[in-house]
């Protein structure tokens, strides 16, 4: 076939057009259609595009007259409901004369209504019934029926026609545009059509086969400027003008350029055919009578001028069988590589689907996994074991979080902890320290220290305790409430599983916050209210330390005075020693090295009784795995309950899969 599309037609294309080196080169041409029409009954062109040749055309075109005179099947020419719905031809040589109808059903129906029209039955006895095949099939895909005002359906209905004369081809018939209402025909129908139209001429795959009528401005058809739109380097598109003996006189010339493939050229070029006029139908003339006239009115000039391979239905019924063979060669491998890449792509997409849970059982074991799957993760949270998606952005990281709240608490009962700073503040703290012994004194002696002054004292001074560790208590719960929601979110996909799980999962960590808060409790009124009491060596020890450096400090000064004797330095650091003084200082040094030790040994106590024992370590085990068990159906029930959508997406992939399959299957038969 020559670039200007006026090669010859059928095999002797000579310039090497479509000769493709491929596998499936050396099948038989009708099991080759075979292939694509069983892929297209299994809805693969709803999966992937097909190879195919699309009939398109404006209604009042003679695209039925040009799809009769191609198959030899007597289509009605009326605007009527065979051009509804877009219609499969299929036809193939074989011994015996057979025809087989069946409905495609559009893959976005519901699943009952398409198994209920890939069940019809529909019996065609002779060919001339196919007004009443059209009308029984448009019933069946619900179009002008009793139950719907539709008049249009994007279900295919698929005629297979075998004979001893019949060539091997397929072409899809599509719906004739319209441009104005009727009485069966809406704007919802014209707008229904064009898209139809654009979607099956957009596809890559489609040959477009588009009619064009000569007895109008064939210059600006709009089939054309469609297919222009869809097919912009026109390497797919073949014109096929009809109608050329209703050309007024002198317009002729418009409509041989463009049969030249001058005017609008195309790659796949042009043919005209000449259909029955009113009378030849009104006569009734067969097939044989149709072709002399057609041959007779090309002999006449100036239409004897056309490229003989280009006109008639013959040559073009032959280039087209050939065209559509030589198309599915080039297109079949990549169509399989397709098929194969889908499935895979679907059941990868089944597999990340949660299991179907029909029974209890199926749903006990459901949820044992999920309760195991989060309380590993909470398990790898705790130990540090940060690795996968769930730790990516640090809100499960449940140790981390409580390792720097932890240090937090510790920093500032270092620095906030105490009501006075007796170092940094030694005469507001003697003052406090005096007031203080001075309001409790007894029957001691003087330069003596009644005990209870410091409980006193010691309470007075960490009376922070409370609000500082309550604070940190609250935040550590809040924590472990943050993280183990998000590792939970992160395992459960499913909303109201998630909901059901994480009401469970709030219930014990309340239970576990009010048991730290009774601990913390019990603590700080170990550490406030009762007895002072350490064995701890760095009490005495501090003491020590306190009490030496002071001795120091005060020996000092009286040595440095230089006019006395050292006795008197002496005598008189025995007299200080022995003041009201002296007994502060005692209980300074006391109060501080008591102060040290427990706000030491309290922090530890509230991060690992209260927190560690009573929140943390427990928190794997907050959804307790044996509660699938234990839960009685209804309650399972509340939780598992299948969304019907997810249900549906999973049995639409299981079907699409077996679908693949077979496809696979058809393909690898090659």
């Amino acid at each position: 076939m020559s670039a200007d599309g006026n090669g010859t037609a059928g095999k002797d294309r000579s310039d090497g057009g479509l000769h493709i080196e491929s596998p499936f080169m050396t099948m038989d041409h009708s099991r080759l259609l075979d292939k694509v029409d069983k892929l297209r009954a299994l809805q693969m062109n709803s999966v992937i595009s097909l190879p195919q040749i699309v009939v398109c055309g404006d209604q009042s075109s003679g695209k039925s007259s040009v799809l009769e005179a191609l198959t030899q099947i007597p289509f009605p020419r009326s605007d009527g409901l065979c051009t509804k719905f877009a219609t499969q031809v299929i036809l193939r040589r074989a011994s015996k004369t057979s025809v087989r109808v069946q409905i495609i059903p559009d893959c976005k129906r519901p699943e009952a209504e398409q198994r209920a029209l890939q069940s019809v039955d529909i019996k065609l006895k002779k060919l001339e019934d196919m007004t009443i095949l059209i009308e029984e099939a448009s019933k069946h895909m619900g179009v002008q029926s009793s139950s719907s005002t539709s008049t249009f359906s994007s279900d295919i209905l698929s005629i297979e026609v075998s004979g001893p004369k019949q060539p091997h081809l397929t072409v899809v018939d599509l719906p004739g545009y319209i441009r104005t209402t009727s009485g069966n025909q809406t704007k919802k129908d014209i707008t229904l059509i064009y898209d139809l139209v654009k979607d099956y001429i957009s596809d890559k795959r489609s040959i477009i086969l588009a009619v064009i009528p000569a007895n109008v401005d064939v210059a600006n058809a709009e089939i054309l400027e469609k297919a222009s739109e869809a097919d912009p380097n026109k390497t797919r598109t073949l014109g096929v003008i009809t109608k050329p003996d209703l050309v007024d006189n002198g317009a002729e010339n418009q409509v041989l350029d463009l049969a030249a493939n001058v005017t609008k050229p195309l790659k796949l070029g042009y043919f005209i055919v000449r259909n029955r006029n009113y009378n030849e139908l009104k006569s009734a003339s067969d097939s044989k009578a149709r072709n002399k006239s057609e041959a007779a009115f090309f002999a006449q000039s100036p239409w004897s001028e056309i490229n003989k391979t280009r006109i008639g239905i013959d040559r073009l019924r032959l280039y087209l069988s050939d065209l559509l063979q030589e198309h599915i060669f080039k297109e079949l491998p990549q169509v399989r590589d397709e098929v194969h890449s889908n499935r895979r792509k679907c059941e990868k997409q089944l597999k990340g689907m949660p299991p179907e849970m029909g029974t209890l059982p199926q749903k006990q074991i459901f949820l044992s996994k999920i309760i195991r799957e989060y309380q590993e993760k909470v398990k790898d949270a705790l130990s540090g074991e940060y690795d996968g998606e769930i730790f990516a952005d640090g809100e499960g990281r449940i140790r981390c979080i409580l390792q720097n709240l932890n240090e937090k608490f510790s920093s500032e009962m270092t620095l906030n902890g105490h009501k006075f700073d007796l170092l940094k503040e030694p005469d507001k703290s003697i003052a406090w320290v005096r007031s203080c012994y001075q309001e409790s004194r007894g029957d001691e002696l003087p330069g003596s220290m009644n005990s209870r002054v410091l409980v006193t004292l010691f309470r007075q001074l960490a009376e922070p305790w409370l609000k500082i560790s309550r604070r940190h208590l609250n935040r550590s719960g809040e924590a472990c409430q943050k993280s183990t929601e998000h590792i939970l979110k992160m395992i459960v996909k499913d909303s109201k599983l998630f909901a059901g799980l994480k009401n469970i999962l709030f219930e014990q960590l309340q239970e576990n916050f009010e048991n730290a808060e009774i601990k913390l409790d019990e603590l700080l009124e170990t550490e406030r209210d009762g007895i002072l009491l350490t064995y701890n060596h760095h009490y005495t020890d501090k003491v020590k330390h306190s009490r030496k450096n002071r001795m120091k400090e005060v020996v000092g000064k009286s040595v440095k005075k230089e006019n006395e004797d050292r006795y008197a330095a002496a005598t008189g650091i025995a007299q200080e020693m022995t003041n009201e003084h002296s007994a502060l200082l005692d209980i300074m040094d006391c109060l501080a090295a008591y102060y040290d030790v427990s706000r030491k040994r309290f922090v530890d106590n509230v991060t690992i009784q209260a927190i560690e024992r009573e929140m943390v370590k427990v928190l794997k085990y907050v959804i307790p795995e044996d509660i699938c068990f234990e839960m009685g159906e209804e309650e399972i029930d509340d939780l598992i309950s299948e969304p019907k959508h997810v249900s549906e997406e999973r049995k639409m992939l299981i079907q699409k899969i077996k679908s693949l399959k077979e496809a696979e299957d058809i393909l690898k038969s090659a």
